[in-house]
């Protein structure tokens, strides 16, 4: 029997177009360049092209059904697989996730060519399968370079990059930093004395008949509470919106082009192309590195000068614990340790989960009324404290719907270093990407409900024998708003009380309306980033 294909096979009339188009011209380009950046950039493309063309032979000679026995997945191309569906719904991707799992199940696969080495792709919205590869085999499901590659110029090899000893270095720090303590003293402070300022010029734009982007005010007020509370510094960003510092625009630009970097599947290869969008993400992480470094440049200067890890403040902000941290060893961060901690992706998050939920508030008037009441009752007109905060339980169920529907981070990925067993009987081979999704999971009416797309904060609610409203404890794998397990987010109670702040004092003083009602799109980014008009 001959393994040589049939001169009608489409192995060989792909590959004689090659040969006839492509390659030839890539290699004409190379030749007559008159630089060796343009000849480098040639030889890297010539090399991609010849990769996804393994890539593909190597899946059209598999059988073409789903990669992952007994897992369902969506029709594919006979050649790209589900590549052609993943390119196509790129930018409503995480509703085109939430078609599948409502089509195909709580578990569906796809086959997408790619440079990473990914022999299949599992997404789950499987609570056991979430725990299972967030906690029970943690060690086995770990950060994969599709995610890393880009993320790693950016933040370093610290605790949102790492994997294994070095996650675990890292984790220890954050978490011998970011305690109930250290927050009280510092970043309690830092929220509280900002949320004057922003008041204040929301009065300033309603006394003016100001129409004014509450998201973009948002963002402000979060940065300028960032920065006091981190550095000791304060960009003043609400006398500055527009336009906002570079160190701001830089950190927002960044989201969008990594975002795009960690979906663009041949990455690994086009990564060193002078493409715009390398040229920029290199411009813009030189942006908010040289201004956080520069903050640790001048601290330890300052430091020196006085001989002291405070340096003469009364008040630590979040550099000092960080620089004044000893192992048990008694060493101090250094190095990437220490330069490589980037501060920068505290910064913002929670500003956009409250520009979704204003939007949301804005067409649930009952909502908003149940919030005043709260405030009224609870705080008596004054700020809410820490806490007092943890008495006001229905808006703190109005941020947890938010997240249910909105989730600042909409997916998550691991990636397998084994071959493992999935709840479900469902085995999986190493390297495959398992991505659970957040965003589809909050809106699947069999673990919601029938009103699964409604914004209900009642849900959060439970009454107690007392009659005393208990906040409701969801299981984080079924919610996975702030991860879960070992990696579970160690800012969710900064989060939690800096959302109970600006709603509560935003909504006792002031009516929040839609310029524009109607449904306002997301941005595919790392983040759940509203889509600006």
């Amino acid at each position: 029997m001959s393994l040589v294909p049939p001169p009608d096979h489409w192995l060989p009339r792909m590959l004689a177009t090659l040969r006839a188009s492509s390659l030839p011209h890539l290699l004409r380009r190379s030749a007559s360049s008159s630089t060796a950046a343009a000849a480098v950039a040639t030889a890297v493309a010539t090399a991609a092209a010849v990769a996804a063309v393994v890539q593909l032979v190597r899946m059209h000679l598999r059988t073409r059904h789903s990669p992952i026995k007994g897992v369902p997945c969506p029709p594919e191309h006979f050649l790209l697989g589900h590549l052609p569906l993943y390119s196509r719904t790129l930018a409503k991707r995480y509703d085109m996730q939430l078609d599948m799992f409502r089509v195909l199940g709580p578990n569906w696969a796809m086959n997408i060519p790619n440079a990473f080495g990914v022999r299949a792709f599992l997404f789950t919205a499987d609570p056991a399968v979430i725990e299972h590869i967030l906690k029970d085999k943690f060690e086995d499901y770990v950060k994969g370079e599709r995610t890393n590659l880009p993320m790693r110029p950016w933040l370093g090899d610290g605790i949102f990059t790492a994997n294994g000893e070095a996650w675990r270095r890292s984790r220890k720090v954050s978490s011998n930093i970011f305690t109930l303590k250290n927050f009280r003293e510092t970043i309690n402070e830092s929220l509280v004395e900002h949320i004057t300022i922003f008041l204040d010029h929301l009065e300033a734009a309603a006394n003016g008949g100001q129409v004014i982007d509450l998201s973009l005010t948002l963002k402000a007020y979060a940065t300028d509470s960032f920065t006091r509370f981190a550095f000791n510094d304060d960009l003043d960003c609400l006398r500055n919106l527009r336009p906002l510092p570079p160190f701001v625009a830089a950190f927002d630009e960044l989201f969008l082009l990594i975002g795009q970097s960690v979906n663009d599947m041949f990455y690994r290869y086009t990564r060193h192309l002078p493409t715009r969008r390398n040229r920029r993400v290199a411009q813009q992480i030189k942006v908010t590195h040289d201004y956080s470094l520069r903050k640790i440049w001048e601290r330890r200067r300052a430091q020196r000068e006085a001989g002291t890890g405070e340096a003469g403040r009364k008040v630590k902000d979040l550099l000092d614990f960080f620089m004044d941290y000893r192992d048990a060893e008694g060493k101090a961060l250094t190095g990437q340790g220490a330069d490589g901690y980037d501060f920068d992706h505290v910064c913002g998050c929670t500003s956009v989960t409250l520009s979704w939920a204003f939007y949301l508030l804005a067409s649930h008037p009952r909502v908003v009324e149940k919030i005043r009441e709260e405030t009224k009752r609870v705080t008596g007109g004054a700020y809410p404290t820490f806490d007092r905060s943890k008495d006001m339980k229905y808006t703190t169920a109005v941020f947890h719907e938010t997240l249910r529907l909105y989730p600042i981070v909409p997916n998550g990925t691991k990636y397998s270093t084994k071959r493992d067993v999935l709840p479900g009987n469902i085995s999986i081979e190493p390297n495959t990407l398992v991505t659970f999704s957040g965003y589809a999971m909050g809106r699947l009416e069999w673990l919601w409900g029938a009103d699964a797309g409604v914004f209900r904060p009642e849900r959060w609610l439970d009454t107690a024998e007392t009659g005393a409203v208990l906040l409701r404890r969801e299981s984080a794998f079924r919610w996975p708003a702030f991860h879960a397990g070992p990696r579970a987010c160690l800012g969710q109670t900064m989060a939690t009380f800096q959302a109970v702040l600006v709603l509560s004092t935003v909504l006792e003083r002031f009516e929040v309306e839609l310029v524009a009602p109607g449904e306002v799109e997301y941005v595919p980014t790392i983040t759940m980033q509203m889509k600006r008009p």
